[in-house]
């Protein structure tokens, strides 16, 4: 077929141009909902909280971003293709806005994508759709809570406490696996048989379901103001003002007022319930003593002479 010039000129143009909104259709619907760092906690065994907040260097938590380890601090932005790392006694929660929280525990490290854990353990309490991904395993999920392990042999186990997740392999080497509520799986590298299926320990994921809450509601040391009075307190102990800077603490404790006496308010021979601010009168913390307020008579002008039979 012979093409005009200008058609062939016209095709030239047109091509990359529709070649350039794939693409960008394609990177836009790539692109993750944002991440953020939300928790850093430590474990301090046989302390009360025994799950603490703790910064990035107490606990552990290492961020690598392009190939480079960045500074890391609690609600940082996390990037695609960013790696977390956990330490020893040290956990810390992935907030994916669209989607829920993952608990990364310790000795773990996962990569931003979905998410991918390259080892360790970490649980899930998603409320939409996810996906969590090994070498060998690929979970795709909706709305649950479950765990996912790669263990140093690189076998992956995954066993769900709620909802279903649907676990298939990213070389096809097995049929996808559907489990329920309290149904486990288990694959073994570098076998390409079919993974084992059972049944879930239904203790052990109470445990990390609970264990997620201690992690996301660990609580800080710092200062309390309470009453005007400032003393070192838990966060979730102080019932005042917390601040973790004692410095600030003290400049903004301010003593609490008393409250506002309640009593009776004599005014214009009336006595009437009330507190001392809003008595406009004579104020009396008993009904009694208020019982002998009387109006006062008229008194006559200035000059005139006083009548006996008048009381004033």
């Amino acid at each position: 077929m012979n093409i005009s010039p200008g058609r062939r000129y016209r095709w030239l143009v047109l091509v990359p141009l529709l070649l350039a909104m794939v693409n960008c259709a394609g990177v836009r619907e790539a692109v993750l909902p944002p991440v953020q760092l939300w928790q850093i906690a430590r474990e301090v065994p046989g302390a009360d909280p025994r799950w603490q907040r703790a910064d990035a260097a107490t606990a552990g938590v290492r961020v690598w971003r392009g190939g480079r380890e960045i500074a890391v601090q609690r609600l940082m932005e996390l990037l695609p293709g960013d790696e977390i790392e956990t330490g020893a006694n040290a956990a810390a929660v992935l907030r994916f806005r669209d989607a829920g929280d993952t608990l990364v525990l310790e000795r773990t490290r996962v990569r931003i994508g979905s998410l991918e854990v390259i080892f360790g353990r970490m649980f899930a309490l998603l409320r939409n759709r996810f996906t969590v991904t090994s070498e060998t395993v690929v979970a795709g999920v909706e709305g649950t809570r479950f765990l996912f392990e790669v263990g140093r042999d690189r076998a992956v186990r995954v066993a769900v406490a709620d909802g279903a997740v649907v676990c298939r392999s990213p070389q096809d080497a097995w049929a996808p696996v559907r489990l329920q509520a309290n149904e486990a799986l288990l694959a073994r590298y570098p076998s390409r048989a079919p993974p084992m299926r059972t049944a879930a320990d239904a203790s052990e994921l109470r445990a990390y379901e609970q264990l997620s809450r201690d992690v996301s509601g660990a609580p800080e040391q710092g200062w309390c103001c309470r009453d005007g009075q400032v003393s070192p307190s838990w966060s979730n102990r102080c019932t005042g003002s917390f601040d973790t800077d004692r410095a600030d603490a003290v400049r903004q404790c301010r003593p609490v007022p008393p409250p506002d006496p309640v009593g009776w308010c004599c005014s214009d021979g009336r006595v009437t319930r009330s507190t001392r601010s809003q008595c406009a009168g004579q104020f009396f913390d008993s009904e009694a003593r208020a019982a002998a307020c009387y109006p006062r008579p008229p008194q006559p002008p200035a000059g005139t002479p006083r009548d006996p039979t008048k009381r004033y």
